[in-house]
């Protein structure tokens, strides 16, 4: 008996398709892993200059937000300093309305403003006139209650008026303006 130990040749040319493959696939994720790669270190280079660039900009504008901080909390102060100083003091707005509704020919001698009382005492050439100064008085914004309190018919009418001020007068004449 003979037994042939050699291999048999066939002549064929057989390829390993499954060593093929993985050896493709193999080089594809390298390939894929490489691109990957580059397009995330390109990322990284634009995201790193744009973090640049903002830094260069919080760095110009901290300061300007360090005084703008600065600057408002100096409005909030003077505002509520206004807010205290315009409940107080009304006799701008009064003083300014008195100028309006006093006619010709009628002189003021005393004006006091106390609280929200304000009491007027002048002269007038005629009754016609100081009639006029009290309708013109009921007629503005600022004022009511208008009183005419002591009335002397000389040479000249001397007189004096009381008329409660209001307040909200300032309100409702910026809105007529």
């Amino acid at each position: 008996m003979r037994v042939n130990l050699a291999k048999r040749e066939t002549g064929v040319f057989t390829l390993n398709w499954i060593r093929i493959g993985v050896t493709v696939l193999v080089i594809i994720l390298i390939a894929g892993i490489a691109y990957n790669y580059y397009f995330l270190t390109q990322k990284k280079q634009i995201l790193n200059k744009e973090i640049e660039s903002l830094d260069q900009q919080l760095r110009v504008l901290n300061p300007k937000k360090e005084e703008y901080l600065n600057l408002r909390t100096q409005v909030s102060q003077l505002e509520q300093k206004v807010e205290r100083i315009e409940g107080k003091y009304i006799w701008a707005y009064i003083t300014q309305e008195t100028g309006f509704v006093i006619p010709q020919n009628v002189e003021l001698n005393s004006f006091t403003i106390s609280g929200d009382q304000l009491r007027v005492s002048g002269n007038a050439n005629n009754t016609e006139l100081l009639i006029n100064y009290i309708d013109n008085m009921n007629e503005s914004p600022y004022f009511e209650n208008v009183t005419l309190q002591n009335y002397v018919n000389q040479e000249d009418i001397q007189f004096n008026i009381d008329a409660a001020v209001i307040r909200e007068g300032e309100n409702n004449a910026s809105q007529s303006e």
